[in-house]
Formats: structure tokens, C-alpha cells, sequence
């Protein structure tokens, strides 16, 4: 389907009253060119009929100013764009991107290739080690307890591996400059075939990488497929992941009803890694079920909202804290936050 801007509603009123104003002025002068007696009728009412037609005439003109003053404007812009855009004859090095003959630069400073806002490529250029097709630069302005930050968004030449990860050329990929002005990876939204420990991740999950020591890659996923992670199916889920793709921390929601030992647990329960949990061991879990639903937990009372449930690996349970003694804020119109999950 293709769309079609339609002009604002002051353009249609600016058009009947032109169109109304200038056939009257016209069929006026044609009327007087024809008709003796209203020329003679005109002269007994000069001033009055000069006067009539004047307005008539600034009045039609509306309109026809409207589309000039519009049409000079874009011609203005047109001409300001094309100062701003460059095409390079030859092959040059650009914020240390050897960039090919054809790139289309948009500057931001006429003259300076070097101030481009937007570069588009003739043919895949590589770029920290990827294939793109096209870069547009971000730059924050300056603050007082902070230098201007600059990022960079590029569009991918198709789906291509980075450290491990298959990142998608269906969105843009960042890249953080760094202070000595080399790009390096920042984030990406990954493609199919990528997997966690096992477990296909679904197409979409969006991969960030930590500046943390160590470094830690930080995996959302809040698509429309869920993700198996720890067994459970989660909608949406955080993983944080280290160097070596191994699950460190966790949070995010049943997907669907879920049963770990001897407690049964509804969909939307949140579901976390219990670190710092006290009483909690390596590998423990932390579920809370969601408000107006309750956990079953086979020949005991049911596990209310409110409560979570420390379990082990193997079903084990450990204890039920109150939320808050657990780390989990249960904030009104959202869902609880896990403090525990760990980022």
C-alpha cells in the first residue's frame, strides 16, 4: 500500500477562498470588458469599485503566495541539502574508515568529510570487522560533568557473526567510539540460530556488551517467542552472560505454567537466579509468583503473592521469604524487580 500525505485542512480553506475571490475578480474584468453599461456604472462608483477589486485580488493571492513561499522554502532546503552532501571521486580514509570511490557523505559541516552525519556505501565496506552498508554517527553534546559521547549505527551488509553472536542485518547495529576514536562493538538485535547453553535463543533477542570487569554480554529478549532458560520457558527475560557464553544471572517470567519439585508455579510467575538471597546456595533459585495468583506446592498451603520461594536445582526448597526480605520490589502497575537477578 502506498501512503499519501494529504495537506493540512488551512490549505483547502486557503484554496476556496483564492479560487472563490480570483473567478469573481475575472469574471468581473470580463464582464466590464463586454458590457458598456457596467463600465458606466463603474465610473459613478470609482473609488469604491477600485477598492472592491483590490481586496478581491490580495485576497486571491493567498493562495498562489502560499504554494510560492512553500515552494522556495523547499527550493532552499533542496539547496542546503546539496551543500551538505558529498560524493568522493576516489577512494579516501574518513574517521579512520577507508571508504571506497561513490560513498555518498552527508555533512554536517560543508567541506569537512570528516563532520559526515551519514555515509552510504556503494558496495559492503568493512567497519571494526563488519560489513555494513551504511554508518550514521550519533554525537551527545557536552555536558558539565561529561565530554560529548559519539555512537554509530550501522546497517549490516546480512547477518554476520560477531565474537560468537549472530547479529541480525534486519536492525542497526552500534558501535561505541572509543576515546582514542576506534569504533568498537556496543550492541545488536540477534538473527536465528543463536543458542544459550543448548537452547535457541528467539530471533530478536537484543545482545549489549558490558564495559564491566569482567566483561559480560546483557541478552533481552521481550519478542512474542519465549526463551528456555534454567529449563523455563521466560517472556521476557534478562540473562547476563560471561566471556565464555555461560549463564551468570537471570530474571523474567513463566511464559506458561511451570512445576519445579514439588511447587507448581502459574504464568507470569517471575523467576530468578538467587544470588545474594540469604540462605541461598550456588545455582538456587528465586520464584515469586505474580499478584491475584498463588504457587501450588504439593501437600502444603498454597504460596500466596507476596512470598517467594527459594529453591534448588533439583527442586529442593529451601525457604519462603517475604519479597522484600527476598530483594524483590513489587512496585504498583509493574512487575517486580529482581535485585537479586544480578547485571
Amino acid at each position: 500500500m502506498i501512503s499519501v500525505l494529504l495537506p493540512r485542512g488551512n490549505h483547502y480553506i486557503y484554496l476556496a477562498v483564492s479560487l472563490i475571490c480570483l473567478s469573481t475578480l475575472l469574471t468581473w474584468v470580463i464582464w466590464l470588458a463586454i458590457t458598456p453599461a457596467s463600465r458606466h456604472s463603474l465610473r459613478g462608483r470609482l473609488r469604491l469599485g477600485l477598492t472592491l477589486m483590490a481586496c478581491l485580488a490580495v485576497i486571491g493571492s493567498l493562495y498562489p503566495y502560499h504554494l510560492a513561499a512553500s515552494w522556495l522554502a523547499a527550493q532552499r532546503a533542496l539547496d542546503r541539502a546539496r551543500a551538505h552532501r558529498d560524493i568522493l571521486q576516489t577512494g579516501q580514509t574518513v574517521a579512520g574508515i577507508a571508504m571506497p570511490a561513490g560513498t555518498i557523505l552527508h555533512l554536517r559541516k560543508i567541506g569537512q568529510p570528516g563532520t559526515f552525519a551519514l555515509a552510504r556505501f556503494p558496495q559492503p565496506t568493512e567497519v571494526d570487522g563488519l560489513q555494513v552498508r551504511s554508518i550514521r554517527r550519533h554525537v551527545s553534546p557536552a555536558r558539565a560533568d561529561a565530554p560529548p559521547r559519539e555512537t554509530w549505527s550501522v546497517a549490516l551488509a546480512g547477518d554476520q557473526v560477531v565474537q560468537g553472536w549472530i547479529c541480525s542485518h534486519r536492525h542497526p547495529v552500534d558501535l561505541a567510539i572509543e576515546k582514542n576514536g576506534k569504533p568498537r562493538f556496543a550492541d545488536c538485535h540477534l538473527a536465528d540460530g543463536n543458542k544459550l547453553e543448548g537452547q535457541p535463543l528467539p530471533m530478536g533477542t537484543w545482545l549489549s556488551r558490558s564495559q564491566a570487569a569482567p566483561p559480560r554480554w546483557l541478552l533481552r529478549t521481550n519478542g512474542s517467542e519465549a526463551a528456555t532458560i534454567a529449563h523455563f520457558p521466560l517472556l521476557p527475560a534478562d540473562i547476563v552472560v560471561d566471556a565464555q557464553s555461560r549463564i551468570v544471572s537471570f530474571n523474567g517470567l513463566l511464559a506458561r505454567q511451570a512445576k519445579l519439585g514439588d511447587v507448581t508455579y502459574p504464568l507470569g510467575t517471575r523467576v530468578a537466579s538467587a544470588l545474594d538471597v540469604p540462605g541461598a546456595l550456588a545455582g538456587d533459585l528465586l520464584f515469586s509468583p505474580p499478584r491475584g495468583r498463588t504457587a501450588q506446592y504439593k501437600n502444603h498451603s498454597d504460596v500466596q503473592a507476596g512470598t517467594s520461594v527459594l529453591q534448588a536445582p533439583d527442586g529442593t526448597v529451601r525457604l519462603m521469604l517475604d519479597n522484600r526480605q527476598a530483594g524483590v520490589v513489587d512496585a504498583a502497575g509493574r512487575p517486580p524487580d529482581h535485585r537479586h537477578a544480578g547485571t
